[in-house]
């Protein structure tokens, strides 16, 4: 779910450029960001208000059209790994881990969320196709019955 949440700012069908939503954002003195935990994943952008309708066009296509470029693919990778490292260090994380190793096994919080070069790479010891899965659990889980959007403004 984590490098989902990288892969959909990297392009769509409708706005191809990568990180073209960030642009976007900043060019109006705005911002984009997101974040997954182990239930949900927060997507949060502030534009001028001037701007908005052409955000909230960019920000869903994200989910109905989102293209998951191989080309982006290995940079996103990268890009997880190294948050992940960079986590290692903070001691919330290292706070969070410890209570996590601390579950059953097969309970869901016990699982490694954010994500690696190892686990992304060669996910199953490489018996399982990323790209394949990736594509899967965006059809299963960016569908609108269990999505909310809010939009605050004038």
């Amino acid at each position: 779910a984590h490098f989902l949440e990288h892969m959909l700012f990297l392009g769509t069908e409708k706005y191809p450029e990568e990180s073209n939503f960030d642009q976007f954002c900043a060019a109006g003195g705005g911002y984009s960001n997101a974040w997954t935990s182990l239930d949900h994943t927060m997507y949060h952008f502030i534009v001028s208000e001037p701007k908005l309708h052409d955000a909230l066009d960019r920000f869903a296509s994200f989910f109905s059209c989102p293209l998951f470029s191989e080309s982006g693919t290995d940079r996103e990778i990268k890009a997880v790994d190294s948050e992940n490292n960079k986590n290692l260090q903070d001691d919330d994380r290292r706070e969070y881990q410890l209570l996590r190793s601390t579950c059953e096994q097969d309970h869901p919080m016990a699982r490694f969320g954010t994500g690696n070069e190892e686990t992304l790479r060669h996910p199953a010891g490489g018996k399982i196709d990323v790209r394949a899965e990736l594509l899967k659990l965006h059809k299963g889980v960016y569908s609108a019955n269990l999505m909310t959007l809010a939009v605050i403004g004038n």
